[in-house]
């Protein structure tokens, strides 16, 4: 509490203005419409594959990986 006692009025005068600043920032922020979307042109039917769907590596790794084991489970199931 010593802090209290030690500061000034100039000292809560900066931060009053400080907070004063942030709250009516956000406070236009909050207000403003949010910006427009970019217009989106359609994909082409024939530029679309299914291959533009899938974009992560990883994803395409786990992929790969299940269908390998489902090919192992059917052919190990034949034999």
């Amino acid at each position: 509490m010593s802090f209290i006692r030690r500061a000034s009025k100039w000292n809560w005068l900066f931060i009053a203005a400080f907070a004063a600043a942030f709250w009516i920032t956000f406070r236009v922020m909050a207000a403003a419409p949010p910006p427009p979307a970019p217009p989106s042109e359609p994909m082409a039917r024939e530029d679309w594959s299914p291959r533009d769907e899938i974009r992560d590596p990883a994803l395409e790794r786990m992929i790969a990986h299940w269908a390998a084991a489902a090919a192992a489970a059917t052919t190990s199931q034949i034999k």
